[in-house]
């Protein structure tokens, strides 16, 4: 599935793709949401979530571009294994 695609899906869809199997890797602030990465597979998925009524807002495919905004990735390791 292309990013655009997953990303037009309604957010029940996105968590029923990213939740079962994906691994929480970090999390940076975001204005008063968190902002938490999540991998399934070789695929970064980025959760918009609020810590204060923990509702999750958006999920959204993690552009490779900003990846190193979650400093305790580190994105070499990942793909080399």
């Amino acid at each position: 599935m292309t990013a655009e695609k997953f990303n037009n899906l309604p957010l029940s869809k996105k968590g029923d793709l990213v939740f079962p199997q994906g691994e929480y890797m970090s999390s940076i602030p975001f204005g008063k949401y968190e902002l938490l990465l999540y991998r399934v597979g070789y695929d970064f998925y980025e959760v918009l979530y609020n810590p204060v009524t923990q509702i999750v807002h958006d999920i959204n495919v993690a552009e490779k571009e900003r990846l190193h905004l979650f400093s305790k990735v580190n994105i070499e390791e990942l793909y080399s294994s």
